[in-house]
């Protein structure tokens, strides 16, 4: 199901996630989730983009 936005993502990715799940007060006590380094490549859906990502600037992050 979209949004319905004139873009879509092209690559993405995520450093970090993390997630803490209170087993033994599952109802009582909430799960907490945590991302940390969270990054997109959007691109318009009509027409043609060509992109490069070089090796070294993904490093950087």
């Amino acid at each position: 199901v979209g949004l319905g936005l004139p873009v879509t993502v092209a690559t993405g990715f995520i450093e970090k996630l993390s997630i803490a799940i209170p087993w033994k007060n599952l109802q009582s006590h909430p799960t907490k989730v945590q991302i940390d380094g969270f990054y997109m490549l959007i691109v318009p859906k009509n027409g043609t983009v060509s992109f490069f990502i070089k090796k070294d600037f993904l490093n950087q992050f």
